[in-house]
């Protein structure tokens, strides 16, 4: 990874731990993505380090996918550019 570059996985796991300067609100928005990702709510309790590489993978993916849906829906109200993929 060059110095310029974002660890957007490094990122998501300070958050879900509730470090770095947009920390996740516990338990709502672990639930949240928890939910989405079909995975046991009682996981929101669980260090990143402490959940399964199957788990924190699906949560990896859950968390693009609401970025994407965060982007289109941007885009319908006219305050973005909409979806960067859309597979």
């Amino acid at each position: 990874m060059r110095g310029d570059e974002i660890d957007y996985i490094a990122r998501i796991a300070e958050a879900w731990d509730g470090r770095g300067s947009n920390a996740f609100t516990p338990p709502t928005e672990h639930r949240l993505l928890l939910k989405a990702a079909g995975l046991p709510d009682s996981l929101w309790e669980r260090s990143w380090s402490a959940l399964a590489a199957d788990q924190r993978m699906a949560l990896v993916w859950t968390v693009y996918r609401v970025n994407e849906l965060r982007r289109c829906v941007a885009h319908i109200f006219g305050e973005g550019e909409g979806a960067s993929t859309w597979d």
